[in-house]
């Protein structure tokens, strides 16, 4: 199991260690990413600042307005397509209607749908606040694994439709587009690739189609520090917020699909992992929001034999015990002096 890391502390860092997760992830990289997110997360990369790889768009202007947001096309037969990410520049009203494949095939309806989409239905659909007054203008990008950017080009082409196509790669972004295609985006990229400093970072560690598994590594950084704060309880709806730390600007369907399967994971994790350490409580008629109750923190019970508490967790956990490290003079565990250092704590309040 993957842990979601979302803080430094050390206490943090020790429940980690406890419970064995097998690495710590989150916004700044680490972890697994699944191969069919990585060019959404590749996207969403260039628009935050603080990651170690380049936010060119962030520098640009552009801003993440939206994601999963569904859109209603124009034409005789009006089609909705959903869209995977929004960008908005605020300070012209530029918008890029974003599709992330991680396939190679594309798929004729959709593309022809993001073809007839205008530029308001984005705008009402993605819940943006124009701040220029200018007419917003709407362009669209394909952003695509390097192996597959030929074949979503073939497919582009027979469509007769001229998007660039942003290619991600181990090392290096790159804006594919044609001799006659002409847009704003282009004049925004660098006119050579993007250099990767780091790999892509999990901005967006899940979605509604990840394994469970995936899913209750990344809620279970949220738990513990849940545990480390001493919370009796926490909603599911927040779990989610935190683990998808892009929550709140997902469309109203993906929202609700991200929380059935943040429940599940939920249920799943009280049900086997945290058995007895946590409590998972569907939602009901007078209570609208299903909730997680903390039943038990090591922080929580006396501070002799703390340290074995945390290791009784790291066995529900159903990993095995590192194997011993080979003993080098002068060296200590240390999280066997922790534990000493509880259990001498303890002993001297004991005696005052």
């Amino acid at each position: 199991m993957t842990c979601t890391y979302l803080g430094r502390d050390a206490t943090f860092r020790r429940y980690c260690r406890y419970l064995r997760v097998s690495s710590i992830s989150g916004p700044t990289g680490g972890g697994t990413l699944e191969t069919r997110l990585k060019p959404i997360n590749a996207l969403v990369g260039l628009t935050i600042r603080g990651d170690l790889n380049p936010p060119i768009l962030a520098d640009a202007g552009f801003e993440l307005a939206g994601l999963e947001v569904p859109a209603r096309g124009g034409g005789e037969n009006p089609r909705t397509v959903v869209i995977d990410a929004v960008l908005h520049r605020p300070t012209d009203g530029l918008i890029i209607a974003c599709e992330c494949k991680s396939g190679a095939n594309v798929e004729a309806v959709q593309a022809s749908t993001y073809g007839t989409l205008k530029s308001e239905e984005v705008v009402l659909g993605a819940s943006i606040t124009l701040r220029s007054k200018k007419q917003p203008r709407l362009e669209t990008l394909y952003v695509a694994l390097e192996k597959h950017t030929n074949r979503i080009r073939q497919g582009l082409d027979a469509l007769e439709l001229n998007w660039p196509i942003l290619r991600v790669g181990e090392g290096a972004l790159t804006l594919d587009f044609t001799p006659t295609c002409n847009t704003e985006f282009q004049q925004v990229w660098p006119s050579t690739s993007v250099n990767l400093v780091a790999p892509v970072a999990s901005h967006i560690p899940f979605d509604e189609y990840s394994p469970l598994e995936a899913v209750k590594g990344a809620i279970m950084a949220v738990l513990i520090q849940t545990m480390t704060h001493r919370k009796p309880y926490i909603s599911v709806e927040s779990i989610c917020s935190q683990a998808a730390p892009h929550w709140i600007i997902y469309g109203k369907q993906r929202k609700g699909e991200l929380l059935r399967i943040v429940e599940e994971a939920c249920r799943s994790l009280s049900e086997s992992e945290l058995k007895e350490k946590i409590f998972f409580e569907r939602r009901s008629e007078r209570r609208q929001e299903s909730l997680v109750r903390i039943l038990e923190t090591p922080e929580s019970l006396d501070p002799r034999g703390r340290t074995q508490r945390y290791q009784a967790i790291a066995r529900m956990t159903g990993r095995s015990r590192r194997p011993p490290r080979p003993a080098l003079e002068g060296q200590y565990y240390l999280f066997d002096q922790l534990g000493e250092a509880d259990d001498e704590v303890a002993e001297g309040e004991g005696d005052e």
